[in-house]
């Protein structure tokens, strides 16, 4: 009876020790899951005319936004926002298309405004216009005589338009076409089933050389017409180019591309025989996007997929694991439950049989002194020869104190040899990992794993158990040497309390669950220690990606805003100065590698626009049926990729 009272304290003790070891464990915060962030949406939105709302470009006369080069999501026509998407894969691409067909250069400030008030935060605006200051039906003759949109008008509108948008949109690129070239496209399309429908339309009565009354002019009056509509487009694109540089490298001019692009018949739409066609709208995205596959104003979204790496911040958080675990191991718990226990075991010496078992358990503790102690154990069958196996390192100074009753026993001096184990000693410091191990013995049997695993924490379980495991004969518990282990440490006082680690052994009785607890656990808190270190460079590794990032913005000070304004050079080769003509003649002239178009004048009528020859020179075949007889000073025009333009010196022919 006398015994139960150190069997609860051993069991409070094991309790408390289980419960600071399982607050250790709480404590240590959860390693933070990296999130990597979502790449950012771009925005698209699209202003302008009926061009980019894909109009006629389906079945019918109606609106196809599906079909717009800037906003459609048409697989065959690619559009700015598709090709933008297949940039960026990652993110999400919207768009917003506030065109209106029929609209002037005047209206499209009305069209930023509705987007501004629909809180609409683009990443890319374009603006294509100009088609219908050329060709609208409702203008009327201006002062120049012509139905087209005045310079000055234009020129006005298009510089107050790209503030405004440079100012409602700050960080938006903007995508600015030059102005189709009509005339053009009306070469390729008289004479056809094309004439019919312009002519009903009152389409680019200019361009076509009609009067705003639907007259046909003849003539030198014609190709005056024609002229005209040819020189206002040049001014038009003027206009936008110049608009666009005071917005800055925001702001990125086509060059003039889309003008210098003929629209020939194959990508007009049969509907109306004027908006371009699925083909056309592919044509258009593709002279706005340029011939590079990620143009420079681009180059800002091709990082947006691979930015997030913040993983590498919860790195850290893994080591503090580590650190955590020692805190259980200053549990004290180990040394009284030792002491107490001892003295009522005694009686339950009788069982050294199991002993001999103890020595393999032994070892993985102390592996010196577990072995040694079961070699005395056999040569005195006495009961306290258990003693002397059960050295307890667990309670080197508690012990002492229980042993001094039982010193008589002549069996410590067998445990004289134990002595020199004083230096096994030295492995009760393993304790600091032992917290782990202790949790395992516990499993088991209470307190034959416990005690086996030396650390700290597990002495004190064994000897709870023991007490309790006495009834039941396979429990370790009955093999509490622990007794007897007292008195062995009572005879190695002399050497040094330390010996007394033989209170090990108490658990080995356990035969084979203390065996494996006891390896097991030892092990264990190394690996796991060396293991987080591990993880935490290579997790580090991770923030490489982001530099990738730096390097996108490199492109966009591209020079696209640097305009050429070197003016192509031109010369007639043909006919020679001087020379009488009659009936059909074909004027030839050269001029720059990068001149876009070329026109043959006389005074103010345009003769004819000239087509390039496979050889780089520029011709055209005009009959002189329409002037009047006599000399004519003829010029060449030619017109770069940016727009500029000059005049030719003068060659003077003489018509008969």
């Amino acid at each position: 009876m006398p015994a139960r009272q150190p069997r609860r304290t051993l069991r409070l003790a094991v309790a408390l020790a289980t419960a600071l070891l399982v607050a250790a464990i709480a404590a240590v915060p959860a390693a933070a899951v990296p999130v990597a962030a979502e790449p950012a949406p771009i925005s698209v939105v699209s202003l302008g005319d009926s061009v980019s709302r894909g109009t006629a470009s389906c079945t019918t006369k109606a609106d196809c936004p599906v079909n717009s080069w800037a906003t459609g999501s048409a697989p065959a026509v690619q559009s700015i926002a598709t090709r933008l998407q297949e940039l960026a894969p990652g993110s999400a691409v919207t768009t917003a298309n506030y065109a209106k067909s029929g609209s002037k250069i005047r209206a499209v400030a009305a069209m930023v405004a509705t987007a501004a008030a629909d809180r609409v935060q683009p990443d890319v605006v374009t603006l294509l216009i100009g088609g219908n200051d050329l060709c609208h039906g409702d203008i009327y003759p201006a002062a120049d005589g012509w139905t087209m949109t005045t310079e000055a008008a234009f020129s006005a509108s298009a510089s107050s338009l790209l503030q405004q948008i440079g100012r409602t949109w700050p960080d938006a690129t903007i995508l600015l076409s030059s102005v189709p070239d009509v005339a053009s496209e009306w070469s390729g399309l008289r004479g056809g089933p094309a004439e019919a429908a312009w002519t009903k339309n009152k389409l680019c009565r200019t361009t076509r050389g009609v009067t705003d009354t639907g007259v046909l002019l003849a003539g030198p009056a014609q190709t005056a017409s024609a002229a005209a509509a040819a020189l206002r487009t040049q001014q038009y694109n003027r206009a936008l180019a110049s608009s666009c540089d005071a917005v800055g490298p925001r702001c990125v001019w086509d060059r003039g591309a889309f003008t210098a692009t003929p629209l020939t018949s194959d990508i007009v739409s049969t509907v109306d025989w004027f908006h371009p066609n699925t083909r056309g709208q592919a044509l258009i995205a593709g002279v706005l996007w340029g011939p590079q596959r990620v143009p420079a104003w681009a180059a800002r979204f091709t990082a947006e997929g691979s930015t997030p790496v913040p993983s590498a911040t919860p790195t850290p958080e893994p080591t503090v694991a580590p650190t955590a675990t020692p805190e259980p191991t200053p549990t004290p718990t180990p040394t009284p439950t030792a002491a107490p226990t001892p003295a009522p075991e005694p009686t339950l010496t009788s069982p050294p049989t199991p002993e001999p078992t103890l020595a393999p358990t032994a070892s993985p503790t102390p592996s010196p002194t577990g072995t040694i102690a079961p070699e005395p154990t056999a040569t005195p069958p006495a009961s306290p020869t258990a003693a002397p196996e059960s050295t307890s390192t667990a309670s080197p100074p508690s012990t002492p104190g229980p042993t001094a009753d039982p010193t008589a026993t002549a069996v410590p001096t067998a445990t004289a040899e134990p002595t020199p184990e004083p230096t096994t000693p030295a492995p009760t410091p393993a304790p600091s990992p032992t917290p782990s191990s202790t949790a395992s013995p516990d499993a088991t049997p209470t307190p034959a794993a416990t005690s086996t695993s030396q650390p700290t924490p597990t002495a004190t379980a064994p000897p709870a158990p023991t007490p309790t495991v006495s009834p039941a004969p396979t429990v370790t518990p009955t093999s509490t040497p622990t007794p007897s282990a007292t008195p062995a440490p009572s005879a190695a006082p002399t050497p040094t309390p330390r010996p007394t680690a033989s209170p090990t052994p108490t658990p080995t009785p356990t035969p084979t669950p203390s065996r494996s607890a006891t390896p097991t656990p030892t092990p264990t808190p190394t690996p796991t220690r060396s293991a987080t270190p591990t993880p935490t460079p290579t997790r580090s590794a991770t923030p490489t990606p982001t530099p990738t990032r730096s390097v996108t913005p490199t492109p966009t000070p591209t020079p696209t805003p640097a305009r050429d304004t070197t003016a192509p050079i031109a010369r007639i080769t043909s006919p020679a100065a001087g020379s009488t003509v009659a009936g059909a003649v074909t004027l030839v002239a050269v001029s720059d590698a990068d001149t876009a178009s070329l026109a043959f004048w006389t005074g103010k009528v345009r003769i004819g626009v000239a087509k390039q020859a496979a050889d780089g020179t520029w011709s055209v075949t005009v009959s002189t049926s329409g002037f009047a007889k006599g000399p004519h000073p003829v010029v060449a025009k030619p017109v770069d990729r940016s727009g500029n333009t000059s005049t030719s010196a003068a060659v003077t022919l003489t018509v008969r």
